[in-house]
């Protein structure tokens, strides 16, 4: 007797059918997570890059200006047309660049910025800052009742960063000149 003869062909089953193409979607999702999460992970670090480096700058503002207030001293400092006789600044804005300073008392805040637009270049604190960093950062004086020898300055930097604003505070005293027998003294 002869039996139609059936091919032999791999049984399929109906439940795999388009398992392969799922798959596919969801390890392209995984995927596309992850390079999200990797992008993501790279504007973080570049942002938190950029802070750094601001905050940096501030300080080397800030240690630029104290040199400056060091080596020139009191004397010059205090003389016509130097910044400590530039005044008071009575701008809110300028005293909220004090970093809190301003509330000590007796203190007068004085915009550095603004005092070495009008100066002459040997009068000047910092006469290479440069356009750029006008732009970023926000220098000021806070300057402390004297006593008999000493002047206490406070320097601060300010910048805006991710809409808040950041100081960099340093301090200085200063010794005052005395005078003994009628000749200055140190």
């Amino acid at each position: 007797m002869n039996q139609p003869t059936r091919s032999r062909q791999p049984a399929r089953r109906k439940s795999f059918r388009g398992a392969v193409m799922l798959e596919a979607i969801i390890a392209s999702g995984v995927f596309a997570v992850g390079v999200m999460g990797a992008y993501q992970g790279i504007i973080i670090a570049s942002r938190q890059n950029s802070m750094a480096n601001r905050m940096v700058r501030g300080s080397a503002i800030g240690q630029q200006i104290r040199s400056a207030l060091e080596s020139q001293g009191y004397n010059r400092l205090n003389k016509t047309g130097g910044a400590f006789l530039a005044g008071c600044s009575g701008d809110a804005t300028v005293k909220a660049s004090a970093g809190g300073l301003q509330g000590l008392t007796g203190a007068c805040v004085i915009d550095l910025d603004t005092y070495e637009s009008g100066a002459g270049a040997d009068l000047r604190l910092q006469p290479l800052f440069s356009g750029d960093d006008k732009r970023i950062y926000k220098r000021v004086l806070v300057l402390l009742p004297a006593t008999a020898e000493l002047r206490q300055v406070g320097i601060v930097v300010s910048w805006s960063n991710l809409g808040q604003t950041e100081y960099h505070r340093q301090w200085i005293t200063l010794l005052l000149p005395t005078i003994n027998n009628g000749k200055m003294v140190l």
